[in-house]
């Protein structure tokens, strides 16, 4: 299995506030199960999305919160979080909305399905597609999520 480094909350959006589109730069071949990891790094411009707040306040354990208050206490870093389906992979032309960006440069949509939280697992992420370590997909498995 693949994974995915994503900052958060962009992260936690994907697992759990409904962002089925992630933007890259490159074109990936791979579909299939993705393991979606929570980098140690914080997305300054996640944490102000509005989208990002409105599926918060829908799904955070914390309710609502107002613009600017996303606290990087609330969201794990550093730990695969959960698993979904990268079922397609193509350019940006205006598609894709709301999560799907398009602009300067080359932008590409990893198209997501069916995303399956799991409980923190502690591990290293990497820049691109990676292979999960073994003791990963073992907790995966165990869990039900692949």
């Amino acid at each position: 299995m693949k994974g995915l480094t994503v900052k958060q909350p962009w992260a936690w959006a994907i697992i759990n506030g409904g962002k089925l589109i992630e933007n890259r730069k490159q074109v990936w071949r791979y579909r299939g199960p993705l393991a979606i990891h929570a980098g140690r790094t914080w997305s300054d411009r996640g944490a102000a999305s509005d989208l990002v707040h409105a599926a918060w306040g829908q799904h955070g354990p914390n309710g609502g919160v107002q613009a600017g208050l996303l606290q990087q206490h609330w969201f794990t870093q550093g730990s695969v979080i959960g698993v979904v389906d990268l079922v397609d992979c193509h350019v940006a032309h205006g598609c894709c909305a709301p999560w799907g960006e398009s602009g300067e440069g080359r932008i590409t949509h990893l198209v997501l399905e069916n995303p399956r939280p799991v409980a923190p697992i502690p591990c290293s992420g990497a820049l691109g597609l990676w292979t999960v370590p073994e003791y990963v997909m073992q907790r995966l498995s165990i869990a039900g999520v692949v």
